[in-house]
């Protein structure tokens, strides 16, 4: 019978899973929408029930999951259709494997550390899109602390002549409210994704991002940040931020405020599906 470990990564539009074999190669591949739970659910279970039937054995089970999520269980969310639902609970009803879960951005995070041949003893990932969320690698341990982490609400310093009221169901105009992808589109009245690149509200977007980056440099200290997402796709914006983060840190931290330490230390993504390749990972037992 051949082993395998399977893989979900839950976003907040899709949901992707792929069994693995042990040297991280991928056998099948599905992805499907995430909106409505019931349909989403039996989407994958029908990824599973059919790799039961082609004699593949499950050796392990990695969830990289939207949040926030507390021991397995999806919290308070702005997916209502999602809102209580247990990962554990359903994994224990379709089998007798090991389940790990853990949010998206931990899982990416997890990824990219392994991808950077573990050479930074401290990485984060940061995902800018319908949210934002980070996570947190330290000597290849994900930090959990009493929950995952949930920087995308802390609150960042605001442009004087803003006022947006921001997006976020919670807390209004915290770091999400102002600056993640919908924020973006009730900012300016269109979909992000149609804003041209030379467009004013990728300066603004790149003055917020620098805030709350700066925020997390001088808390967690990382070698590198590492900023995914679909808003970070729009070319130049990624640069305009190390540009602003040169700028607002005021000398503050040595050689780490030149231009070009910030371009060391703000990378893009290495993977193309760090998510996915975070959720094999924790599927091994990793993290």
């Amino acid at each position: 019978m051949k082993e395998c470990f399977l893989a979900v990564e839950a976003g907040g539009t899709k949901i992707l899973v792929a069994s693995f074999d042990s040297k991280g190669n991928i056998l099948q591949q599905q992805r499907f929408p995430a909106a409505k739970r019931a349909e989403a659910l039996n989407n994958l279970t029908q990824f599973v029930l059919g790799m039961a039937t082609t004699g593949i054995s499950i050796q392990g089970v990695g969830v990289a999951s939207f949040g926030p999520l507390e021991n397995g269980i999806i919290q308070h969310t702005p997916k209502p259709d999602w809102a209580g639902f247990d990962w554990k609970a359903y994994w224990s009803n379709l089998g007798d494997w090991p389940v790990s879960v853990d949010t998206d951005v931990n899982a990416a995070a997890l990824a990219e550390y392994a991808h950077t041949g573990k050479k930074f003893p401290c990485l984060g990932y940061l995902t800018v899109g319908t949210g934002i969320g980070v996570g947190w690698v330290s000597n290849g341990t994900i930090h959990r602390g009493l929950s995952h982490p949930e920087a995308g609400h802390q609150f960042v310093k605001r442009e004087p002549d803003d006022r947006f009221a921001g997006v976020c169901p919670f807390h209004g105009d915290c770091w999400e409210g102002l600056a993640s992808g919908p924020a973006i589109s009730q900012r300016w009245g269109q979909p992000a994704e149609e804003l041209p690149g030379d467009h004013p509200a990728w300066d603004l977007e790149a003055r917020y991002l620098a805030r709350g980056c700066l925020n997390l440099f001088y808390v967690f200290q990382p070698e590198v940040l590492i900023l995914g997402g679909g808003v970070m796709s729009v070319r130049g914006l990624l640069d305009k931020i190390r540009h602003y983060l040169g700028q607002y840190s005021a000398s503050y931290l040595g050689p780490g405020s030149r231009l070009e330490d910030w371009k060391r230390r703000l990378q893009s993504p290495g993977l193309i599906d760090s998510g996915l390749r975070g959720a094999f990972l924790l599927a091994r037992g990793e993290g």
